[in-house]
């Protein structure tokens, strides 16, 4: 997933940017010459390029989050923890979302298997939540 994640940013970026890998599943993208218009232009179309990505189980989602230079003064590393910032409240929305899509995946794999098996696993949701509550 880190590869595919990688080749897909890649293929998005002009020649003159940077990609590096941050940590783990993060990324950084140094855009010279750049506004927070076009940051944000580009983080769309990695959104839009990661709609169509899915491994079969596990569906593979991004966060995104950018910041531009704002003064001569900043450093690069005040405009990265604003965009790190802005990627953790991003994360924190789409959170819920990426938990909904595997769970659909995973009854979407069960119902393949056999009718019985999703029926069984919808039945086993229900008590669980009853069990919740």
């Amino acid at each position: 997933m880190i590869i595919e994640t990688a080749n897909i940013l890649e293929s998005a970026i002009r020649s003159e940017d940077t990609l590096a890998r941050l940590s783990g599943d993060s990324f950084v993208i140094y855009l010279p010459d750049s506004n927070q218009f076009e940051a944000e232009h580009l983080s769309n179309k990695i959104a839009k390029a990661f709609t169509g990505v899915e491994d079969n189980l596990i569906p593979t989602t991004i966060s995104l989050g950018q910041s531009s230079k704002r003064s001569e003064n900043e450093s690069f590393f005040q405009v990265l923890n604003r965009a790190i910032n802005n990627l953790h409240k991003n994360k924190l929305l789409q959170k819920k979302s990426d938990k909904n899509k595997v769970l659909k995946n995973t009854l979407t794999i069960l119902n393949t298997k056999s009718q019985e098996t999703g029926e069984h696993a919808m039945r086993l949701t229900v008590l669980a939540h009853r069990l919740g509550k």
